[in-house]
């Protein structure tokens, strides 16, 4: 497999994307602009995990309750496995990439269920989309409740004052330095927007089942994480999950655009 950066191009925009590191995007750049926060060391580091970027959680994310799988009775660790496993890319377009995914020896240890997942990314005028696909190719129902972890720059001093736009109604934290760690209910339009000071205004739009968000961001860091998910940790262990039925389908996606070019740096 491959470790290079696959490069998608649709007019001034620019995306990044690594097969090798969980199908994650790396790099959004639209005009010379880049609207993702990555630290470029964990991208090249063979183990642990990418911080940066737009990470999939799979087959779930957050953590579950006493690390086990209710349905299976196994041993998962915190966000699943996807952004940890190599996806094997399938179709390539000059704006696209679709990537796939199939269970082996280590994640049916844990997810004991015979899926095929894909990853469609594709490069926008203003951004990306990226599409979920998960076939249930058992013979069991197939618990799901995954989502995306992307990272945008923002000075630490900035961080409570462009939060406070996606968290309407949310008391933030009163220390300094300011952090975070709060799921909430998305918009009913799954919706999202905020202005960054180095990137502009960024919407993110998701799927319908996409219900919550997740929003992060450690003391002192420079980046917050604005975080669709199907629901906060351990929603995979209840009902609020996404059953796919033995030879269903379900589908997940965001798209990350920016909509002002401004620079506030």
């Amino acid at each position: 497999m491959g470790s290079e950066t696959i490069w998608l191009i649709q007019g001034d925009s620019r995306v990044g994307v690594r097969a090798d590191r969980g199908a994650i995007v790396t790099h959004v750049n639209v005009g010379g602009v880049e609207l993702l926060y990555l630290d470029e060391s964990t991208v090249e580091s063979p183990s642990g995990a990418v911080r940066g970027g737009v990470p999939l959680l799979f087959p779930f994310a957050g953590e579950l309750r006493d690390g086990r799988l209710t349905a299976s009775g196994t041993e998962m660790p915190r966000h699943g496995f996807g952004r940890r496993k190599p996806w094997a890319p399938i179709a390539r377009t000059s704006s696209s990439v679709t990537l796939r995914l199939r269970p082996d020896d280590e994640t049916f240890g844990g997810f004991p269920y015979a899926f095929e997942a894909t990853v469609e990314v594709e490069a926008r005028a203003r951004g990306v989309a990226i599409r979920l696909d998960v076939e249930n190719r058992g013979d069991t129902a197939m618990p799901l409740a995954p989502g995306w972890h992307p990272y945008f720059p923002c000075p630490a001093r900035q961080k409570r004052r462009v939060l406070r736009s996606v968290l309407h109604g949310v008391e933030l934290p009163a220390p300094e330095p300011f952090e975070c760690d709060v799921n909430v209910e998305a918009a009913a339009d799954r919706r999202v927007a905020f202005e960054l000071p180095t990137a502009g205004r960024i919407e993110i739009v998701s799927s319908e089942n996409l219900r919550t968000l997740e929003v992060w961001t450690p003391a002192g860091a420079e980046f917050i994480c604005v975080e669709p998910w199907v629901g906060p940790s351990n929603t995979i262990n209840t009902a609020a999950r996404v059953d796919v039925p033995p030879g269903g389908r379900a589908a997940f996606w965001l798209s990350i655009e920016q909509h002002s070019s401004r620079n506030h740096a």
